[in-house]
């Protein structure tokens, strides 16, 4: 019988030219890794954070009026169910309101149809088939009692965009409505989730927004990964309310508690952070009568002015990232031009970090 034997010099070989496979196949799989880590850093991933209400949605939708495709007629229709509902909620917020402080309508026979829009369901409204709702709603909105609830709604939960949609509930219930950019730019609705879109400067920019209340915040790390910069969205407005999460929270130190947990993130060490200062209109109202010492008790500066008012926020922010690539404006998302503007100026610094990062790989 015959045996067939390999000698060792043999086996060596092979097994030299298995290990020489495996490394051209790794170094293979590095450069395509590598290749693709430069190519999605070709594309500016901007990450929106923020807290609920901040007015993230509304600076995403002002980015793709200016830079993007807007919406075309067929989507703007889309936002007819959602503005409806918008009106709504803030009228009934307001009916809810006058109940909790116990205020009453200056006209008694307004006190049935509250009653009557109050128990409206949200899950029904269209307006362009309910004329007696729209008519409740009108009354309501003009009547003094009403108004003055109105006043005092720094002390409870009512949307900055409330009196934009009560005062043009008419035109918003006419059947040939079709939404203006304003109207859109003025619709809200909790992000749930993380929402997206892209346009194109020269360079491909990704803005993505993720929702803001406590109980989307764990989803965030999802959007983590090739961050070019973090724009983080906090409202100066804030200051005198409380998270409708949890209501003994004033909603400014909850702001403040975010940013730093970002700041803080392994990942965003090396990141530009510009820092939205949001509702600079809201809050230019409201420092004119509620004072900004009664809710921070460390700030030293005059009532009712506003630039130091905005400066001592601006400061409590500022120390808690001493970092130079924290860039800050006070803004007003609902401003187109004030938007394009800070945007405009920002750009060439997001994109010298995009092209560092690009080189580094």
């Amino acid at each position: 019988m015959a045996f067939s034997v390999k000698s060792d010099s043999t086996m060596y070989c092979c097994a030299s030219e298995e290990v020489k496979m495996k490394r051209n196949l790794n170094r293979k799989i590095d450069r395509k890794i590598k290749m693709d880590k430069r190519e999605s850093r070709r594309e500016v991933k901007l990450l929106l954070l923020g807290p609920g209400e901040s007015g993230k949605s509304t600076l995403c939708k002002q980015l793709r009026f200016i830079y993007g495709m807007g919406y075309s007629a067929n989507e703007r229709l889309h936002f007819i169910p959602l503005i409806h509902l918008n009106i709504l909620t803030n009228i009934q917020d307001l009916i809810k309101a006058m109940r909790m402080l116990k205020m009453a309508p200056d006209e008694p026979e307004l006190v049935p149809v509250m009653k009557r829009v109050r128990k409206h369901p949200l899950s029904a409204v269209n307006l362009f088939d309910n004329t007696q709702l729209v008519t409740d709603i009108r009354c309501l909105w003009k009547d003094v009692g009403v108004q003055r609830c109105f006043e005092t709604h720094n002390t409870f939960h009512l949307s900055d965009s409330a009196q934009y949609f009560l005062d043009n509930v008419d035109r918003m219930s006419n059947v040939a409505y079709v939404p203006l950019e304003e109207d859109i730019i003025h619709a809200r609705a909790p992000t749930i989730g993380i929402t997206e879109f892209t346009f194109n400067l020269g360079t491909r920019f990704r803005i993505v927004d993720v929702g803001g209340q406590r109980s989307e915040r764990r989803k965030w790390i999802h959007a983590f990964d090739n961050v070019t910069a973090i724009f983080f969205v906090m409202a100066l407005s804030d200051y005198d309310q409380t998270l409708v999460e949890s209501p003994q929270e004033n909603r400014l130190q909850e702001s403040l508690a975010l940013f730093k947990t970002v700041a803080d993130f392994e990942w965003f060490q090396n990141t530009s952070f510009i820092l939205f200062m949001n509702k600079t209109d809201v809050f230019e109202r409201k420092i004119s009568h509620t004072h900004l010492r009664d809710f921070f008790p460390d700030f030293k500066g005059p009532d009712y002015d506003t630039m130091a008012a905005r400066q001592y926020i601006r400061d409590l922010f500022l120390c808690l990232r001493c970092v130079l690539s924290t860039y800050h404006f006070f803004t007003c998302a609902t401003d187109k031009n004030n938007i394009e503007y800070v945007f405009e100026t920002v750009k060439d610094s997001i994109l010298r970090q995009n092209l560092m990062l690009l080189h580094m790989l």
